[in-house]
């Protein structure tokens, strides 16, 4: 009897998780919708360099601290896409990831999202997005981005910063 016991817990306990794993990978049509509308005006802002006499060196010195990477899945989520991240903005473009319920972007250390900074909730079907970098954060102490399920504390896809 106490062996029944044993094993029905553990299936409760393994069906529990495959539920909570899965509120993950299907995004709540509530979420979704607030997102699609928040995220909007977010991609359509967009950054340009400074102009100045010597227009040439100035393009030059903003690609000189742009770092970018290539995202890849992780956890068994797909995203794709590249990240270009300057001093002031984070941006995406062709941009593609499962859907998730409460999906953001962090700059990160080495993929650790404890100890890096949230940007904001990312749009689930926006391929170009941007987000800005608050004021203070030294980008320079990143080498990574990376989409977070902060419902499920878990990663879905991280981007090596070069």
């Amino acid at each position: 009897m106490k062996k029944k016991h044993k094993l029905f817990g553990l299936l409760m306990l393994a069906c529990a998780s495959f539920l909570f794993l899965a509120a993950c990978s299907k995004a709540d049509s509530k979420d979704s919708s607030k997102s699609s509308s928040s995220s909007t005006s977010q991609s359509s802002s967009s950054t340009s360099s400074s102009s100045s006499s010597s227009g040439s060196s100035a393009s030059k010195a903003s690609t000189v601290t742009d770092k970018k990477g290539t995202f890849s899945g992780l956890n068994s989520n797909k995203v794709s896409g590249t990240v270009t991240v300057s001093k002031n903005k984070v941006s995406l473009s062709n941009f593609k990831t499962d859907e998730g319920p409460d999906l953001k972007i962090y700059l990160t250390k080495d993929g650790n999202v404890k100890s890096g900074k949230v940007l904001k909730k990312i749009d689930l079907k926006a391929e170009s997005q941007s987000f800005d970098v608050p004021s203070g954060v030294d980008v320079s102490q990143y080498n990574s981005v990376v989409i977070w399920c902060d419902k499920a504390h878990v990663g879905f896809g991280e981007a090596k910063l070069a």
